[in-house]
C-alpha cells in the first residue's frame, strides 16, 4: 500500500466526509484521514434530552465505506466522546465502531493517547490482535515535551502489545498562531530529536492548525489567512534536510478548521457567505454577509470573485473547483449551496491542493 504524504486531522462531519468522497483517485491514494468522532452536541433547551450515543455514531460506519471505501485505511479517533462513552450493549464506543466497520469491509486503525480510557485501550489492542493493522498513538506538545517521555510511550507499547514498528505516532501541536511558527518550529524539533525509536515508527506525523476559530476576524471583502501549519511544517523540513533532525514527519493538519469544535446554538449562530480557498501559504477569505439578513445567493459573487482571481487553479483541479465554478455562472446543478456544502467544496480543494504541493515541492499546476 503506497504511503501516504498528508494527514487532514477531520471532524466527522458532512461536510467534511462528502469532501473526501469527491477527491479524484491519485490524490485520495497520497493521504491519509485521522478522523475524529465529534461529541454529542449539547441539546438546544434544558427540556430536551441529549442524543444516546448508540444513535448519535450508528450511521458512522456506513458512512465511512460510502464515503472513504474499503481500500485504503484511516485512522479513528473517539477521544472526544465524554467517557465512559458506552454503548447500550455495553461495549466501548471504540470498540463497537471497530467491530460494525470491521464487518463492513473497512480499514480501521485505532488511535489511542496518554489519556485514553481503559476500555479505550483493550478495544485499540484487540483490534489489532484481530485485524493486525498497528495502532495510532496520537501525543500533545505537552507530553512530548514531559521528562518521562519514553515511560509514557514504553507504558503505551506495553498496554496495547505492540513495537513501535507497528504504531503510528502523530505528534498533534495544536493551533498555531501567524507569530508561533518559529517557536512551534523550534519545538518540534526539540521533541523529535529526543523521541524514543525514532527511525522505528512505522509513521511520524506532524499535525497542527494555523486556521482561526472563526471568521469574525476577518472583515467583509478579500482577506487572508497565514497558512502557520504549513509555514511550521517546512521549517521542521528544513531541518531535517540539514541533518538536524534524523526523521522528517509527515505533514498533517486541520484542513480548513481550528482544532477545537465549537459548541454553537445554531438559533444564534451568525454565519456568514464565504469561501476559505487554500494558496501557496495563505487561505484566500472571500467573505459576504450574514446569511439571516442577506441570503445564502452571496455565494454566487463570491464564487465570481473567485474564478476571476489569479489564485483560482481551474475548473479542472478538484471537485470543488469544479463547483466554483458552476456558481461564479449561477448554473443550476449546484444552486447557491448551504454551509455542509461550502465546507465540502473547500476542504476538497485543501486537501487536492495540499497533495500536490507536497508532491511538487512547490506550487500545484493551475488546470484551465
Amino acid at each position: 500500500m503506497q504511503q501516504a504524504i498528508y494527514v487532514p486531522v477531520l471532524k466527522w462531519k458532512q461536510g467534511e466526509y462528502l469532501a473526501l468522497k469527491e477527491l479524484k483517485a491519485p490524490d485520495k491514494a497520497c493521504l491519509k484521514p485521522l478522523v475524529e468522532v465529534v461529541p454529542i452536541p449539547t441539546p438546544l433547551d434544558d427540556d430536551t434530552p441529549p442524543v444516546e450515543l448508540d444513535v448519535h455514531i450508528a450511521k458512522l460506519p456506513k458512512q465511512v465505506v460510502a464515503n472513504w471505501g474499503v481500500e485504503q485505511e484511516f485512522w479513528l479517533d473517539v477521544s472526544l466522546l465524554q467517557e465512559p462513552a458506552q454503548m447500550s450493549d455495553g461495549s466501548h464506543a471504540l470498540e463497537w465502531l471497530l467491530r460494525e466497520l470491521r464487518d463492513q469491509g473497512a480499514k480501521a486503525v485505532p488511535a489511542v493517547n496518554p489519556d485514553s480510557s481503559t476500555a479505550a485501550v483493550l478495544a485499540a489492542k484487540t483490534a489489532h490482535e484481530m485485524d493486525g493493522r498497528g495502532v495510532c498513538f496520537r501525543i500533545d506538545e505537552a507530553v512530548g515535551d514531559d521528562p518521562a517521555l519514553q515511560s509514557i510511550l514504553d507504558r503505551m507499547l506495553t498496554q496495547l502489545g505492540v513495537s513501535p514498528a507497528q504504531v503510528d505516532l502523530v505528534l498533534d501541536v495544536g493551533c498555531v498562531g501567524a507569530s508561533e511558527v518559529d517557536r512551534t518550529a523550534i519545538a518540534t524539533r526539540h521533541i523529535i530529536q529526543r523521541l524514543p525509536y525514532l527511525a522505528a515508527w512505522r509513521t511520524l506525523v506532524l499535525a497542527s492548525s494555523g486556521f482561526p476559530e472563526n471568521m469574525a476576524g476577518q472583515s467583509v471583502g478579500i482577506s487572508a489567512i497565514q497558512r502557520s501549519d504549513w509555514l511550521t511544517w517546512l521549517k521542521v523540513k528544513m531541518d531535517a534536510d540539514s541533518g538536524r533532525i534524523e526523521r522528517l514527519p509527515i505533514f498533517g493538519d486541520y484542513a480548513i478548521a481550528h482544532p477545537e469544535l465549537a459548541d454553537v446554538d445554531p438559533r444564534t449562530m451568525q454565519m456568514s457567505a464565504n469561501i476559505r480557498y487554500t494558496s501557496t501559504d495563505t487561505w484566500v477569505i472571500y467573505k459576504g454577509r450574514g446569511v439571516r439578513r442577506y441570503g445564502f445567493e452571496q455565494i454566487y459573487d463570491l464564487c465570481a470573485q473567485l474564478v476571476a482571481s489569479p489564485c483560482y487553479r481551474g475548473a479542472g483541479f478538484s471537485f470543488g473547483d469544479w463547483v466554483y465554478n458552476e456558481r461564479a455562472t449561477k448554473r443550476d446543478d449546484h444552486g447557491k449551496g448551504n454551509a455542509s456544502q461550502w465546507r465540502r467544496d473547500a476542504t476538497n480543494h485543501h486537501m487536492t491542493f495540499v497533495v500536490r504541493q507536497i508532491l511538487a515541492g512547490a506550487e500545484p499546476v493551475i488546470v484551465p
